[in-house]
């Protein structure tokens, strides 16, 4: 009897099963690697966007500072030594600085501003020196980038993991801005 030369069917069941693990593998971290790209454009374009909120603030604070003040005239600035921060005016961020959808409706994206009077035994009318912190949370997919799960533009019960009273993402810009009149 003539040996036939070739492959049995138990090796070729065995290859096919290691090339599958093998392409599966590689799928994967192609998938990886897009996912990975998609955060960075995600995270470059945000941070762009919180400097630019910076940029604005800063201008006008120099065109008159009272006019930065003046964006959180509903709430009373508290010193540093407090630990505690308030938020610009909802009004504000309303209309400029808190929630982007999409045409659907659906909620992509949250931002927040926090002012802290960094000039202690002043009031707002008076204060020379604010900390400013920009802060964006977005939805890429089912996961959500930033400490505001629900991108609804407030710190809820749970969502603050670090503790600090703030929203922190890792889109998030903070500046000093000082009255020079």
């Amino acid at each position: 009897m003539k040996k036939s030369s070739g492959f049995t069917l138990v090796e070729t069941l065995v290859a096919t099963a290691i090339l599958t693990i093998v392409l599966v593998s590689a799928l994967e971290s192609f998938n990886r690697f897009f996912d990975a790209i998609t955060f960075s454009n995600n995270q470059y374009r945000y941070t762009m966007e919180v400097e630019a909120e910076l940029d604005e603030l800063l201008y006008q604070s120099e065109k008159n500072f009272d006019d930065v003040l003046n964006l959180n005239n509903t709430a009373t600035f508290l010193s540093a030594a407090d630990s505690t921060t308030t938020s610009i005016s909802d009004a504000y961020n309303t209309a400029t600085f808190l929630s982007a959808a999409d045409a659907s409706g659906t909620i992509y994206a949250s931002r927040k501003i926090y002012v802290t009077n960094l000039d202690p035994g002043t009031t707002a009318t008076t204060t020379c020196l604010l900390k400013v912190k920009a802060v964006i949370c977005w939805r890429d997919k089912n996961r959500v980038f930033g400490e505001d799960q629900n991108l609804n533009g407030v710190l809820d019960a749970g969502e603050d993991i670090n503790k600090n009273g703030e929203i922190d993402s890792p889109c998030q810009a903070e500046t000093v801005l000082v009255r020079k009149d």
